[in-house]
Parts: C-alpha cells; sequence; structure tokens
C-alpha cells in the first residue's frame, strides 16, 4: 500500500511538473485542430479588425484543414469559401517562380549558373562585371538596391508586359552579384522573364500548364488584373481609415515574377503537399525528387549553423525544427506559408486588410508553440563579452536593399540602424525605435531573449575581404542584411545635423538680408539681386521641406510608376540647388561692398557657404536630376 502511494505521488510530481506530457495537442486531432484555430483566428479578425481569412494545414499527404472565415466582400456580403474565394498571396508567389526554374533547370532548358545578362534581351543597370547568375537571384543576391517604382499599384486598369516593368523600372545593381543578400522583388521578376524567354510562354501561361493544372490548383491564377469570369471570386482588400474599413481596387503586382499570384486555401494546400512529397502530389510530379531537395536546402549562410537561403525558400530554425517559410505583404492583404519537411507539415494563412499582418505572424507562432513546442530552454552560455569585438562591430548600419543612387537614399536616413557595445554584449536600435539588447554567444554571434526579436534568431556579423566587419544578418532572416556604413556623411547623425545646419544658415540668411535692406537707402542692382536669390533660396527650401512628408505618403500608398509630382519635386530641387549656387556667388560679391560693416561681410560669407552647402547636399543625394531607378 505505501508503494502505491508513493507510486501514485511521484505520478502526480512529474504530470505537475511536465503538464505537456499529459495535454499534448497533437495535429492528429483534427476536431481539435479546427477549434482551435476557428477560435484564434475568430480572435485575430476581431482584434485587428481583419473582414476575411483563409488557412489551410497540410500533414503527411492529407488536408487537415482548409477553411474561410469572415467575408471576401462586405458591401455584397460575399463569405470567404475555402474552395473559390481568391486571396493575393504576394511574394508566397516567389516559391512558385523559383519552382518554375527548377523545372527549367532540370529540362536542360537552363543552368543555375546562366548569366542572365545573356538570355534578356535589353540593357541590365549592371556596375558590376562579374557573371549575373540564375542562383544567385534566387537567393536574392543579384546585387540591386531595392527600386521603389514598378511594384505595386491599386490605380492601374492593365498589366505591363514583363520586358516593359524590368526595362523601365529595374534599379541600379550597387555590388557585386552572390555577395550581399538584398530582398528583391525586381530580381524574381527578371526569374520569370529567364522563363518567357527560355520556354517563350507568358509567365502566366507556363505556370498554368505546367504548375497550376498539374497539381489540380484550378482556382489559382497570374493574371492581372483580375479576368471578368472569376473577378468576383477574388477577395477584397480593405483599409481602416478613421475607424472605418474602406474597399480598396485589385492591386495590381508590377513586380509579377515576386508576387502576382491569388490562390485559395484549397489550392494552396495542394501546393505545399507537393513540396513536402518532393515534387509530386496524386501522381502528378512537377519535379524529381532531387530537383526538389536541390531547391529546399541551404545554398547561402552568413554564418554556419541555423537559418540561410535556399532557393525561393528561406530558412529558420524554430523550436527545433528546419522551418522554410515565405511571407507576402500588398497594401491590403497579408500571407504566409510555412513548411516543417522533418514533420511533414505546412500552414498557409491570407487576410484581406492592411492590418492582417498580425494574424500571419501570430498565428504562425501560436501554432509552433501549441503543436511543436520549445524544449526545455538551454542554461544561457557562460561566456563573457569580447569588449575589442564590442567595439569593432559597433557602428551605424543601413539594409542592403536601401537606395544609394536614387533620390529615396535621403529616406533611408530615417530607417538606419545603431550598434552599440555594451557590457554583455551589444545593443541595437533601429531608427527612433526601442534599442534591444543582445548578448554575446560566440564571435560574431549574439543573442537576445526579447519576445519581439526572438523568433528571429541570433544576429551573425560577417567579414568583408579585409578581415573587418562589414554587416550583419538576422539567422533566421536572411532574405536581407544589413550593410555598415563607412561614409559618415551618410550616417543618420551627421546627415541630419548638416541638412538643419544648412536650413538654419538659409533662415538666418534670409531674414539678415531683409534686416540689412532696410538699412541701405539705394540698392544698387547687385544688392537687389543678392537679397532675391536669397529669399528665394529660403522660401523654397521650406517649401521643399513642408513637401517632402507629403511627398513620401504618396509615394508609399502607390509605387506603381513615376508620379508626375515626384517629377515636379526634383525640378524644383534641381532649380533650388542652382539658386543656391548663384545666391552664394552673388552674396560673396557683396560682401566685397566697403559700405558694409565686417560682421556683415563675415555674415555674407557663412552664408555662402552655407548655401553652397544646401546646393551639395541636393547633388549629394541625388536630389539634381531625376534619379528614380
Amino acid at each position: 500500500m505505501n508503494i502505491s502511494r508513493v507510486a501514485l505521488l511521484w505520478l502526480l510530481l512529474l504530470m505537475a511538473l511536465r503538464p505537456s506530457l499529459a495535454a499534448q495537442p497533437s495535429l492528429a486531432d483534427t476536431a481539435e485542430l479546427q477549434a482551435w484555430v476557428d477560435e484564434f483566428v475568430a480572435r485575430q479578425m476581431q482584434d485587428n479588425r481583419i473582414p476575411g481569412a483563409i488557412v489551410s494545414i497540410v500533414k503527411d499527404g492529407q488536408i487537415l484543414l482548409s477553411k474561410g472565415y469572415g467575408l471576401s466582400d462586405i458591401e455584397h456580403h460575399r463569405a470567404v469559401d475555402p474552395h473559390k474565394t481568391l486571396f493575393r498571396i504576394a511574394s508566397v508567389t516567389k516559391t512558385f517562380t523559383a519552382t518554375a526554374i527548377m523545372q527549367q533547370v532540370e529540362r536542360g532548358n537552363l543552368s543555375l549558373d546562366s548569366d542572365v545578362r545573356d538570355i534578356v534581351d535589353f540593357p541590365l543597370p549592371l556596375r558590376s562585371s562579374k557573371p549575373l547568375r540564375v542562383s544567385d537571384l534566387l537567393t536574392h543576391r543579384g546585387g540591386f538596391e531595392n527600386g521603389l517604382f514598378g511594384v505595386l499599384s491599386d490605380r492601374m486598369q492593365e498589366m505591363p508586359s514583363l520586358k516593359k516593368v524590368l526595362s523601365t523600372t529595374m534599379p541600379t545593381q550597387v555590388r557585386d552579384p552572390g555577395t550581399l543578400s538584398s530582398y528583391s522583388n525586381h530580381g524574381f521578376t527578371l526569374l520569370a522573364y529567364v522563363i518567357e524567354r527560355r520556354t517563350g510562354l507568358s509567365m502566366a501561361q507556363y505556370l498554368q500548364d505546367n504548375l497550376f493544372r498539374p497539381l489540380g490548383m484550378k482556382s489559382t491564377h497570374f493574371e492581372q488584373p483580375a479576368a471578368s469570369t472569376w473577378s468576383d471570386d477574388v477577395a477584397v482588400g480593405y483599409s481602416t481609415v478613421g475607424g472605418q474599413l474602406t474597399p480598396h481596387p485589385f492591386e495590381i503586382v508590377l513586380t509579377a515574377g515576386g508576387g502576382a499570384i491569388s490562390s485559395t486555401a484549397d489550392d494552396m494546400g495542394r501546393f505545399m503537399l507537393a513540396q513536402l512529397q518532393q515534387g509530386i502530389l496524386d501522381g502528378q510530379r512537377i519535379l524529381s525528387a532531387e530537383s526538389t531537395q536541390e531547391m529546399h536546402k541551404v545554398h547561402f549562410s552568413y554564418a554556419p549553423g541555423p537559418g540561410g537561403m535556399g532557393y525561393g525558400f528561406p530558412h529558420a530554425q524554430l523550436n527545433g525544427h528546419d522551418v522554410l517559410w515565405h511571407t507576402g505583404a500588398l497594401f491590403y492583404c497579408y500571407s504566409r506559408l510555412v513548411l516543417i519537411p522533418d514533420s511533414g507539415v505546412g500552414l498557409f494563412v491570407a487576410g484581406n486588410s492592411d492590418t492582417a499582418d498580425e494574424l500571419q505572424e501570430r498565428l504562425f507562432s501560436a501554432f509552433m508553440q501549441r503543436y511543436f513546442p520549445a524544449g526545455p530552454p538551454a542554461s544561457a552560455p557562460q561566456t563573457t563579452a569580447d569588449p575589442s569585438e564590442g567595439e569593432a562591430i559597433s557602428g551605424v548600419y543601413r539594409r542592403s536593399g536601401s537606395p544609394i543612387t536614387t533620390f529615396a537614399a535621403v529616406m533611408s536616413l530615417q530607417e538606419l540602424t545603431t550598434v552599440r557595445a555594451t557590457r554583455q554584449g551589444i545593443s541595437v536600435q533601429r531608427g527612433e525605435g526601442k534599442a534591444v539588447d543582445y548578448r554575446y554567444v560566440m564571435p560574431a554571434r549574439y543573442r537576445t531573449l526579447d519576445a519581439d526579436a526572438a523568433d528571429l534568431g541570433d544576429i551573425v556579423f560577417f567579414k568583408n575581404a579585409a578581415g573587418l566587419f562589414a554587416g550583419y544578418a538576422v539567422e533566421n532572416r536572411q532574405t536581407s542584411s544589413m550593410e555598415r556604413i563607412d561614409n559618415p556623411f551618410r550616417s543618420r547623425t551627421l546627415g541630419i545635423w548638416l541638412i538643419r545646419m544648412v536650413y538654419a544658415i538659409l533662415s538666418i540668411g534670409m531674414i539678415a538680408s531683409w534686416a540689412l535692406a532696410t538699412r541701405w537707402k539705394r540698392l544698387t542692382l547687385v544688392p537687389r539681386c543678392c537679397i532675391g536669390l536669397i529669399t528665394a533660396t529660403g522660401v523654397g527650401a521650406w517649401a521643399l521641406y513642408g513637401c517632402f512628408p507629403w511627398l513620401e505618403r504618396q509615394i508609399r500608398e502607390d509605387s506603381g510608376w513615376v508620379p508626375w509630382n515626384l517629377t515636379a519635386f526634383l525640378t524644383a530641387t534641381s532649380v533650388l540647388a542652382i539658386i543656391a549656387a548663384a545666391a552664394a556667388i552673388v552674396t560673396l560679391r557683396t560682401a566685397q561692398s566697403k559700405t558694409l560693416a565686417p560682421v556683415w561681410r563675415a555674415g555674407a560669407v557663412l552664408y555662402s557657404l552655407g548655401a553652397l552647402s544646401g546646393s551639395v547636399l541636393i547633388i549629394f543625394w541625388h536630389l539634381f536630376g531625376y534619379h528614380y531607378y
């Protein structure tokens, strides 16, 4: 009797210490899975004002859940149907483009080392003489800066050809291909055009014949805009304005190879099954097992260990599992695809609002914690930060895709990241956001316990050919990296300080010139010109300053073709640079007047330097002329 009581006490103690052993949810219980997903999605949709959503979950060759939630069209009260309602999957399209490329490689029409320069029939804005390989584009290492135009618009009625989009809006290559990763919609659209060139088919027709039809994805489309035969099936995108949901037209993704596809919950389940089953579904093979494995494995990483980039699929190490994933984002639709190959599991989710990012992010995180929970936390590494390394990596960093050669370069000042050494490791502050602390793990690797950043994995720093720290990447998101800024004039502190200094000098000079004018009884031509130029420079500078936030907002709301007001803005900045230079020259000449007191002469010289600096800054930040792409 005593032995039985002791055994029972031990059993109760074990269950208390490890409750997960007694009540660990399982994907095998589909009723429990559906109940949990229903409750979770409903709560997220309510909290974030998301009209509609779809979720598809697969495992071991079966679709466990394919369900629609809410409304696809509020005005017409259309419920989301998992079989027919089409959601824009945005950048998840890149996994289809990568699959199509691997098909062409498998069929011998293309090589992963093929030089894209030899395939396209228009000049690319390249600065490197090195080959631009297909594999470089598949891992976001084409070397291109990010383009602001030729990406996405809800104000267009027709989709131009891929050739027109690329030949008109292709961003400039700013570094050697095959080096740093920089997320590129244009890069994957260039891959789609490579398929068109190699097959003679449009990308839409190619995908229909080689992916959608063989996989039984009967409702999935690449075409844009929506055809009349299926436009009513497309979930309307919504934004929240003044607490009200506002509908928006069909968004046209100009970089179509990186984001054009519209699909359903059922169809995305079939795509995930084909990927998890080594390229085959219901006896239809779209890729050989070898090609599928080649696509899924890591081909590029900044450091040994978890994470890295496959062909079209980023990798993340979460709770002991190697997870292949891709997110998608338009203005009014968000999505996420997740594959867990070692468990045969896939998850897809999409929502039709500008707040649906919360849904895809939180559902994925909650799904992993519930069905693939982390084991006991590993003991924190008992290591001491290397002060010399901390000092060596301290500095200012920018996103590797940040515009460098266009007018948008000055906008990147708001997004710079500052890394500082601490006693335990480093702190990382993005823009004006909060600083996140990272603890030293091993040389060039740092880890955080911050809940909002932990899922991204460790930060790993890398060096250049000279052995100096050149940047860092987040372990679980190596589609992009952060690049160290060596030019102090491009740093946030000095860059903004110089701009403020110039504005202060121009403003003081304008006020001083008016004060001086009241002292002179008679103004000759030169002083009159001087005061006029100084006034024009000051007023013009402040007018442009007032217009910039409005212009920036317009650009962020529509990234189709170049808007007329941007052309007008750059015309004004170019004219301002000329006027400021003229004001500097005339002011210096006026300063030679013997009627001026020494203090006024000194002020005139200072103003001339400030006005000339303003002209130089306009040129330095590519605001002189029309640097759109």
